[in-house]
């Protein structure tokens, strides 16, 4: 049997070969050692669909369904693994989702993003039409991935991280919330609209702060409720420590190096971030989405950042 390449590939992504689709790395399975063996197994499944997507566009979406049904019995076992027995009172996904969530086994408190893949499975599992959705799915498996990699995690270090995260993240808006100078190791100072922290690895001897800002853009001088939206580049900063002042914070290095500060002391350029503010305000009263937009990239940045984390127990 001669396996050949789905036409689709070529016409919607512009892929001409194996080797061109295996370089596009649209998933690359990962889970933790301590993840239970069956669970592994099923995931191999998962990305030797993946893999072999090229010659059948649709092993994305039994991808899709395999993870769904894998991360069901990862809950399930590690359920098992921490209390010696099954689950007599948990009777179905939503259920295990809840009891872990309420034990603070994810890295996510988002109801409605959890709420959501639960519907995702149910649709897999009772579809009514075709599904050929291909690499657009590729987050239900890094999101059931993470999701399964949580419940290995230390929990007392997520409390920690994700309380001084929200600590953080009030104090970045509250210096932002009329524009913020930032200034690098460099010296180059930027006027930024956007900074907040997206990940903290406390599991390091000394942590790393994934921070993401973007400086103030040009605003379209005409637009209209429906434009399109132009997208410009959000920036990563990272820095092993904070200090806080009264004014702004200040990200250091291992050393004790400056690499960023952040204030809310605009000193000359008051005005220009005065007037930027008040075009922005405007400009979403039209398009409310824009901000949303803007920042669209970051989720996607700190799985990257989340992914390093989960590694970490495995390369030491």
């Amino acid at each position: 049997m001669q396996l050949l390449p789905d036409e689709k590939w070529k016409m919607i992504f512009g892929i001409n070969d194996y080797q061109e689709y295996l370089d596009n790395k649209f998933i690359q399975v990962y889970l933790k050692p301590e993840v239970h063996e069956d669970v592994k197994e099923s995931f191999h499944i998962v990305q030797r669909l993946v893999d072999l997507a090229y010659y059948e566009y649709q092993f994305w979406d039994v991808a899709g369904i395999q993870s769904f049904l894998a991360f069901e019995l990862a809950l399930k076992l590690r359920y098992w693994e921490l209390n010696g027995q099954s689950a007599a009172k948990l009777s179905n996904l939503y259920s295990y989702i809840k009891w872990f969530k309420e034990r603070g086994a994810f890295e996510t408190d988002n109801d409605e993003f959890l709420s959501r893949l639960r519907e995702i499975r149910n649709l897999y599992a009772h579809p009514s039409q075709k599904s050929l959705a291909g690499p657009v799915i590729a987050w239900h498996i890094t999101a059931t991935t993470y999701l399964i990699n949580d419940l290995y995690e230390d929990a007392e270090l997520r409390v920690q991280r994700k309380a001084q995260c929200k600590d953080l993240n009030e104090k970045c808006r509250l210096l932002t919330k009329s524009g913020a100078l930032l200034t690098d190791a460099k010296g180059n100072q930027y006027l930024v609209w956007a900074f907040s922290i997206g990940f903290l690895n406390n599991k390091r001897p000394v942590p790393v702060y994934y921070f993401y800002y973007q400086p103030i853009f040009k605003i379209p001088k005409a637009y209209k409720k429906g434009d399109s939206i132009p997208i410009y580049p959000v920036f990563e900063i990272t820095c092993r420590s904070i200090e806080e002042t009264k004014h702004g914070i200040t990200g250091l290095d291992e050393n004790g190096n400056k690499i960023f500060e952040l204030t809310a002391d605009l000193g000359e350029h008051q005005a220009m971030a005065a007037t930027w503010i008040r075009e922005f305000d405007t400009y979403l009263t039209v398009l409310p989405f824009a901000a949303i937009a803007q920042t669209q990239t970051i989720p996607k940045r700190t799985t990257i950042a989340q992914l390093d984390f989960y590694k970490q127990d495995n390369q030491e």
